[in-house]
């Protein structure tokens, strides 16, 4: 079951967002790299995105990006270790892109994996909709710019849940900026789950100086 799980390649989906990344990513690449980019931009398909030249971390953003996707995380099955077991369970944590069904994906799940495994719906709800507003990304842009020269801000889709889910009426974007050149994405939720006190005061400058700009 597993290893169907890890080949299905679901269907690529381009959101405003995720265009609005992959379109900062051509003009920050050249040559060949930027033209793989702009081909994924014209037919996003899952073997393009995770075959693109880029950063790895960069890539796994693009894909989750692009595509609903679901992680095992929890394995069960028999108790006693002479005895092979007649069930075997798997929890998947599945990451919606915003305004796509947990029952529809659901189903997809289940198609990919045969009528051999029931999958059945845990829980899930419908993510709330990315506020892409063209001129608080150029305000974050130029906030960026002005506390680390050359820096530009990178648009993606959020695939973990934040407080945006608490204000359902309230347009969110979320602002994570970091002086670091550490893989922090990475220590999120990993085992050296860790914020250096360095990327905590450029994030409250970031922040602090995009609120006296919006606001002027």
């Amino acid at each position: 079951m597993l290893l169907r799980l890890r080949a299905f390649a679901p269907e690529s989906v381009l959101q405003p967002t995720s265009r609005r990344m992959l379109t900062t990513l051509a003009e920050l690449y050249s040559g060949a790299t930027a033209e793989a980019i702009r081909h994924l931009l014209q037919a996003p398909t899952w073997e393009r995105a995770n075959s693109l030249p880029i950063d790895p971390v960069l890539r796994d953003f693009v894909v989750a990006g692009l595509h609903n996707t679901a992680t095992p995380t929890l394995l069960s099955a028999g108790r006693r270790l002479n005895v092979v077991p007649t069930e075997a369970t798997v929890v998947l944590d599945g990451r919606l892109l915003p305004g796509e069904r947990p029952e529809q994906w659901s189903q997809q799940i289940q198609k990919a994996l045969g009528e051999s495994v029931e999958v059945s719906l845990l829980s899930g709800r419908v993510s709330s909709l990315v506020h892409d507003d063209p001129r608080i990304i150029e305000v974050l842009d130029e906030t960026v710019a002005a506390q680390e020269p050359g820096a530009r801000v990178l648009p993606y889709i959020n695939s973990a849940s934040t407080d945006a889910r608490a204000f359902p009426d309230t347009k969110v974007i979320g602002f994570f900026p970091s002086s670091s050149d550490e893989d922090i994405m990475r220590l999120i939720h990993g085992v050296d789950e860790r914020a250096r006190i360095s990327d905590v005061l450029f994030g409250g400058q970031c922040l602090l100086d995009a609120v006296v700009r919006l606001s002027t």
